[in-house]
Order: C-alpha cells, then structure tokens, then sequence
C-alpha cells in the first residue's frame, strides 16, 4: 500500500550557551557539530486515509541540571491537523479546527498547527481523552470525534552517551496503552527512526548505523502512539494521540 509520511516540527528547546574570555592571540575553539532539535516524529500515514488529526505531549529534560538536585522534564503540549490533497504534499482546507476547545493554526498551506507561545509556554493540557473539532469546508464535511486515552508517558533509561563505535540500546521503562513506538537517535549528520510493535521497550541501533549520524551533540527520542480511526460521510481519518520524550545525547 501506498504511504505517506507526515513530520511535526512544533518541539522548541531553549538553548543555554556559557561563554568565556579569551585573549586576542588564542585561536578559536573548533565548534563541536550539534544536530538541530528534532520535533516529533509521525508515523507514516496511509494514503487511503483523508486527514489525521494529533494530540501531542511532549517531554524535555530541563537545560540546565544541577547535579545531586532533583528534576523535572518539561511537559509541552501540541497539536497538528492534517488533511492530504491529492497530489503529495498538499493540503486541504478544513474549516476551523479546535482540540480541548483550543484552535489550531492554519497555515498559508493549509496545514494546521497548535503551537506553545511566550504566553502560554505549556501549550495544551491534556487530561482523559481529547475532543477535536472539524469545522468543514466544501472538500472536509464537518465533524466531531473524540480520540482514545494518551498512552503511559516515556521514560528513557539508557545512557545518554552514545559510542558510535559499539551497538548502542536504547530503552525505556514499560510503556502502556500505546499501539507503536518511534526510536530515534538524532545526529548532527543524520537521524535515523525506527518503528516497532508497543510491546518493546528496547531498540538496537548498531554500529554500522551509528556510524553515519555523526559524533557530536545530538538527541535519543521514543515515542509512543496510540491511534483510532472514524469514518465521516464517506471519508477516514485517523485520531492519533502522541507521547514522545527526547533526551540531549553525546554520541562519541
């Protein structure tokens, strides 16, 4: 079957950079390569399928730690729409479309984002199982639905050291109530994703593929998904909640 497959950018990370004097004659140091912050990543999407609809939380270490003083991860919350034209990478308008009574954005290609602001730097909170919106437009019969629970959040337990050299685990606690999980190992070359069944909490990234994302700073990311899929007047969409937590990594 034919598939499409859909990226959510909408994951902002502060970044905290200390800077220190030098003289004048002291070369500069050799910056060390970082991979840009990834945002969330989709599952792939079938083309049968006429929009999808996701509810997203996300989970940030802190960006500064103070060791032996205990944290929190910073919990984010998004959403994106999104319905397919018929040639790729187009996008359908659908009318106003809401989630938790919070409209989201639309964008110049009719793409629809939910976005944290300076205001609100939470973004959505999500508690039970969120209700969506759809307005409807000519293309878009309007339409409600309310999507399945959020599957248990992510905890990530491996080392945030990656030796590109050696295979490399990259495992959490049990997560619960999701139907896939996304393993991800950032890069500043490459990035590299895989989907499994909701069933494991481990991944195994080798050598060979390591070896291709680059050393330098990067990230580890998992994330869980739980998915549900309605007909309206015709037409299928999926109903997709979104747990994903991400991690800064040393991959040497």
């Amino acid at each position: 079957m034919k598939k499409k497959t859909l990226f959510l950018t909408g994951i902002f990370f502060i970044s905290v950079l200390f800077f220190s004097c030098k003289k004048d004659d002291t070369a500069a140091p050799t910056p060390t390569p970082t991979a840009a912050a990834p945002g969330s990543p989709m599952p792939v999407i079938p083309s049968n399928v006429n929009g999808a609809l996701i509810a997203i939380k996300t989970q940030t270490k802190p960006p500064v730690i103070i060791p032996g003083v205990p944290f929190e991860m910073i919990n984010i919350g998004t959403a994106v729409a999104v319905f397919p034209g018929t040639t790729s990478g187009t996008y359908i308008d659908a009318g106003n479309v809401a989630v938790i009574s919070n409209n989201l954005t639309k964008q110049t290609n009719n793409l629809y984002l939910f976005i944290p602001t300076t205001t609100n730097p939470s973004g959505l909170v999500y508690t039970g199982s969120p209700s969506w919106t759809v307005g409807g437009s000519a293309a878009i019969p309007a339409f409600n639905a309310t999507a399945n629970a959020f599957p248990s959040d992510v905890n990530i337990t491996s080392a945030t050291t990656v030796n590109s050299a050696s295979n490399y685990s990259l495992t959490a606690d049990i997560i619960t109530g999701a139907d896939s999980l996304i393993f991800a190992v950032h890069g500043p070359t490459k990035s590299i994703l895989k989907t499994t069944a909701a069933t494991l909490n481990s991944n195994l990234f080798t050598a060979a593929e390591l070896a291709t994302v680059g050393k330098g700073n990067g990230y580890i990311q998992i994330s869980a998904l739980k998915y549900k899929q309605i007909t309206n007047s015709g037409k299928n969409y999926y109903i997709i909640n979104q747990n994903v937590a991400t991690l800064s990594a040393s991959i040497q």
